[in-house]
């Protein structure tokens, strides 16, 4: 939601993003936490928005929430947004295949998502996979 405010120069940006770029990109979970504010229907749901880029080991965003101190939710969107962000083609990358991410995320585990959360996802890929679905359609 919060990169609706950040501007197309560094949202869509080929390449590597100056640290300048990085500080207004990293401003997205606290502009998509203030854009909700006023909608009631919704109160629940800011701290996992504002949360979405804190990692497991403290060394995340925007607030450096570390472990537990960190929602379940917020941990959850995390996986899925990250996810997301891999295996899909953008102007500064091209996306991973869904193996590759999977394996990317068990390098993670412990450092930016939590252990529990990792295996519930690859859990859920897996099952999917043993249902007939290949990795391809999981999407």
């Amino acid at each position: 939601v919060g990169k609706i405010a950040i501007p197309d120069a560094v949202l869509v940006k080929p390449g590597t993003l100056t640290p300048e770029e990085m500080e207004i990109m990293q401003q997205h979970p606290n502009k998509g936490a203030e854009m909700l504010e006023g909608i009631s229907l919704v109160h629940e749901i800011i701290p996992l928005i504002r949360s979405h880029h804190e990692h497991w080991d403290g060394s995340g965003y925007p607030d450096r929430l570390k472990g537990e101190q960190i929602p379940l939710g917020a941990q959850i969107i995390s996986i899925a947004d990250t996810f997301d962000a891999m295996t899909a083609n953008r102007p500064y990358h091209k996306g991973l295949s869904k193996e590759e991410a999977l394996k990317m995320f068990e390098a993670e585990t412990g450092k930016q998502f939590n252990p529990r959360v990792v295996q519930a996802f690859l859990n859920i890929m897996n099952r999917n996979v043993h249902r007939g679905n290949s990795l391809s359609k999981l999407k």
